[in-house]
């Protein structure tokens, strides 16, 4: 029998022995019940499928009744079986649960005292279903598992090879997934999950091992590209950063922008090349990437490079870059002014203005281009580069066109997902607006610092940022609910709107440019009798109590169709379900129930498809949910927070995504972590906060 000590200690020993004497036989004398039983034995974590009891056979016993119990003291304790052997396999107690066992022996004179009782428990089974991510991720391995009945927390084992002896613990998670972020990138590594639960009395059941699998974290792209420019007559240099893991690298070269018309020109274990096939007087563009035994990584960013110093100064920018507005049927026409000196010139597309996934489309001698690679009705954005022998000039700024095949509407333009922008370099900034004094800070995730302590507001004031004046650039807004009255300035100082009168008690303002002029308009939302009204930057009236929300309905700003235009929509909090209107009265979402006890909405451009998105935040366990308006899986339990964090909404890198943002303060301090969708880290565990003011973009 095993020590019973650490249940002794609680005092009740005494009622753990039964009687142990049964009377002898002697001539003449009749034999009585058999003994009770002894050396008691239940499996301690033997088996996964059962607990096993066993027993000293007892020489005048015909059989054996067996009896368990959920309590030391026996008073739970129900007959479950009659044996005729001193072994009992028991099947049905649950995993990681301590149960008690008594025995006793019977004949025909009748049945013995209980025998001193002993403890047992099924273990854990082992974990299925592991999966880890085979190069998906950037920053980590993600290591997944089915979960395992009577499982309080799983340990997570790793190791080079596939040896599971010689594991390393790397952590004990509750839940059935762990996030690797100290895996080598470009490396295999193998894994390994045991369930765990704690027992009764500071026991630890620990359950067999799983079967292995392997996985590995992708590389990263090699940053900071430098091809030399004129510095040597007969090659060009090449150098980059380091990428963790690599065993070695990639050089590709093209006369234009394009990857995929690119040629490998080196292999090296160095971070730095000479393309002596470089010829003079001719740009060439350049790619770098890195590579393991798991194979290469992506490629860098282009970068471009020549031979000789040349006499010719590298080309000015472009400008007057104009792009056709439904002239043409079959084409997009774009022109621009020519630039002294030019040799060629690059145009550049995409369909969103962000010039960060802009892709290189043409290399033109002229300053005129035709674009006949278009979809009809679908807004296109171009940026031009000049470029001669001596090198490539920056971008120029953008301008949109599209093309129309016939009759019908103009197309949409794509929503914004860009929020506090106070410097107009398209990214969402950290923002503070102080609820006592007025005062805003902000802060890009990189750390620059965009407003500190400007003063626009007061107390009772409600912070309502958005681009007024139409320059692409956040203008700082405040709105006084008592008086319905709004004030607004742009990030350098000029006023834009002084007490302008729009509102009332009860109405709060909702971000968003409703008539698709390009300028945020002054819209409130009354959640008590669900009525809308919004006056457009210009003093247009957009809608007068227009009736969509109610009691409880909260207003989450969003253009849902993506047709260019923010819509009418609430969350109803208490159902979790979504409501979204047209302004022209066409219902785009009724009743669709996305959410979880403890959800909050975060709505936004999370695919890049220029529509609002539904995507929710669980504040409970830090768990984000989002899926497109007709029903595209974008993200499912992606777990990104916790407890401690509020979502917070915007695009943090000015790639036309919205991102996966959390606020929380930690010992009083505030920190933020920010990633996008795609595992790319934008912030982690970035201090800045400022205590007793709101976060502006909050998610609540």
């Amino acid at each position: 029998m095993k020590s019973l000590s650490a249940f002794f200690a609680l005092g009740f020993a005494a009622s753990l022995t039964g009687a142990a004497f049964a009377p002898g036989s002697a001539a003449g004398v009749k034999a009585g019940p058999p003994e009770a039983p002894k050396n008691v034995r239940a499996s301690d974590g033997t088996y996964s499928d059962r607990i096993h009891i066993t027993w000293d056979p007892v020489s005048s016993a015909s059989e054996y009744h067996v009896w368990r119990g959920t309590r030391y003291d026996g008073t739970d304790r129900i007959n479950i079986a009659s044996v005729g052997e001193p072994a009992y396999p028991d099947p049905e107690p649950a995993p990681a649960s301590i149960y008690y066992y008594w025995i006793k022996a019977k004949n025909a004179e009748g049945t013995s005292a209980w025998s001193v009782v002993d403890f047992g428990y099924r273990n854990l089974s082992a974990p299925g279903s592991l999966s880890a991510s085979d190069g998906t991720y950037t920053n980590r391995v993600q290591v997944a598992w089915s979960a395992v009945e009577g499982a309080e927390a799983y340990e997570v084992y790793r190791n080079t090879s596939s040896n599971a002896a010689s594991a390393t613990l790397l952590g004990a998670p509750a839940g059935t997934q762990y996030s690797d972020a100290s895996a080598t990138p470009g490396r295999a590594f193998y894994y390994w999950v045991k369930a765990r639960s704690e027992l009764t009395g500071g026991l630890v059941c620990t359950g067999a091992v799983s079967k292995v699998d392997s996985g590995w974290r992708a590389m990263e792209a090699p940053q900071n590209l430098s091809p030399s420019q004129g510095t040597f007559a007969n090659m060009i240099r090449v150098s980059w950063s380091g990428v963790l893991g690599a065993t070695g690298y990639e050089v590709w070269r093209n006369t234009n922008a394009a990857v995929g018309l690119a040629y490998k020109v080196a292999d090296t274990t160095l971070t730095n090349c000479d393309d002596e096939g470089a010829m003079p007087g001719i740009v060439f563009h350049y790619w770098a990437r890195a590579k393991s035994t798991k194979g290469p990584g992506p490629f860098s960013a282009p970068a471009s490079g020549y031979c000789v110093s040349h006499t010719n100064p590298v080309p000015a920018v472009p400008g007057g870059v104009t792009a056709s507005d439904g002239t043409y049927p079959d084409r997009v026409r774009v022109e621009w002014t020519a630039v002294y000196g030019a040799s060629s010139y690059e145009v550049w597309r995409n369909v969103l203005d962000f010039l960060d996934k802009a892709e290189w489309v043409a290399d033109v001698v002229g300053t005129r281009f035709e674009d006949f690679a278009t979809a009809d009705r679908v807004f296109y954005y171009y940026w031009i580069r000049a470029k001669n022998s001596a090198g490539v000039s920056g971008y120029s700024d953008s301008d949109s066109g599209y093309r129309i095949s016939g009759p019908g509407p103009r197309p949409p333009v794509a929503a914004s997902n860009v929020v506090n922008d106070y410097d107009g370099d398209r990214a969402s900034e950290l923002t503070f607006y102080g609820a006592s004094d007025g005062s805003w800070n902000a802060m890009s995730a990189s750390n620059a610092v965009t407003l500190d302590g400007v003063a626009w507001g007061g107390a009772e004031m409600t912070p309502a940022p958005g681009d007024y004046d139409g320059d692409r650039v956040s203008d700082l807004a405040a709105y006084h609910e008592a008086s319905g009255t709004w004030y607004v300035r742009t990030a350098g100082g000029a006023v834009l709107f002084w007490g302008l009168s729009w509102g009332a008690p009860g109405y709060v303002p909702v971000r968003g440019d409703y008539d698709g002029d390009g300028r945020a308009d002054f819209a409130l939302y009354n959640s008590d009798q669900g009525q809308w009204c919004i006056l457009s930057a210009n003093g247009s009236l957009i809608a007068w109590l227009a009736s969509f929300g109610g009691p409880g309905l909260n207003a989450v700003p969003g253009d849902y169709d993506g047709d260019g235009l923010f819509d009418l929509a609430v969350f109803d909090p208490a159902l979790d379900n979504w409501y979204a209107m047209a302004l022209d009265g066409r219902m785009i979402v009724w009743g669709l129930n996305w959410g979880n006890p403890g959800c909050v909405p975060v709505p936004g451009d999370y695919d890049g498809d220029g529509a609002a998105d539904l995507a929710v935040y669980n504040t409970l366990a830090g768990y984000w949910y989002i899926r497109s308006v007709y029903g595209a899986g974008i993200a499912w339990e992606v777990n990104w927070g916790g407890s401690l964090f509020r979502p917070v909404c915007g695009d943090f890198d000015a790639d036309g995504y919205a991102d996966l943002a959390v606020y929380g303060e930690i010992g009083g301090a505030g920190c933020w972590y920010i990633k996008s969708l795609d595992g790319n880290i934008i912030a982690w565990n970035l201090p800045f906060g400022v205590p007793g003011s709101t976060v502006v973009g909050l998610a609540e």
